[in-house]
């Protein structure tokens, strides 16, 4: 994919449209390749992270230490939508407590980037990234959004909170999703232009976390 990047427009629009109808299959239901991973993603992430926040809101941070191992005891009723040998439910990863733990001492900055590698490492890593036809699809968006190769069809990879304030994974066609320092790169980023826009305009964060859980996602 590197060597990709030093190719004309043409040839890359080329290469980027055999990419994307011979070696990206379409996944069941007829839903896109990335967008049944990112799904996937989205509901392995949910299951594993909001219980641990509800608990640790519940229970604080000593009863969370005491019980993190048990979790796996409960693997058998939760509808955990990857394979054990991929991902087993429940692993007690150091960056769970450790995150909290941050969480309790007030340093919610650092909490939020130890739990962020917890989400991003220790979960979607093993459960989307490191799954070859997927960092073939992040690949051919990556370049098809970045050499501008068909509008509509590939798209940056972005995270927009409102007008004046996204974050863009990268501007470069060499740049791999899958990458752990480029992902945590990018997360970081993301993370402290929300934590601008929390301490400069609350009121705006306010409203629209009070939308979403008026539409029921939070119910």
């Amino acid at each position: 994919m590197r060597a990709l990047a030093g190719r004309s427009t043409t040839a890359t629009r080329t290469t980027v449209r055999v990419l994307y109808k011979v070696m990206i299959p379409r996944c069941r239901r007829r839903r896109g390749l990335l967008r049944g991973q990112l799904s996937l993603g989205n509901i392995t992430v949910f299951l594993d992270v909001y219980p641990l926040h509800r608990f640790y809101a519940l229970y604080g941070l000593q009863r969370l230490r005491e019980t993190i191992n048990a979790r796996q005891l409960a693997a058998d009723r939760v509808r955990w939508p990857v394979a054990s040998r991929v991902l087993p439910f429940g692993q007690p990863f150091r960056e769970i407590a450790d995150g909290f733990a941050l969480v309790d001492a007030d340093r919610i900055a650092d909490s939020v980037m130890k739990l962020a590698w917890h989400e991003q490492v220790n979960v979607l890593q093993r459960v989307i990234y490191d799954e070859p036809k997927t960092r073939l699809a992040f690949d051919a968006n990556q370049i098809g959004a970045t050499a501008g190769a068909w509008p509509g069809r590939f798209a940056p990879i972005e995270l927009v909170f409102d007008a004046n304030h996204r974050t863009i994974f990268s501007p470069r066609q060499d740049a791999h999703l899958y990458d752990v320092g480029q992902r945590m790169d990018y997360v970081s980023r993301a993370a402290a232009q929300f934590d601008e826009m929390v301490r400069t305009q609350p009121a705006t964060v306010e409203a629209a976390l009070r939308e979403i859980v008026a539409a029921g996602s939070l119910q």
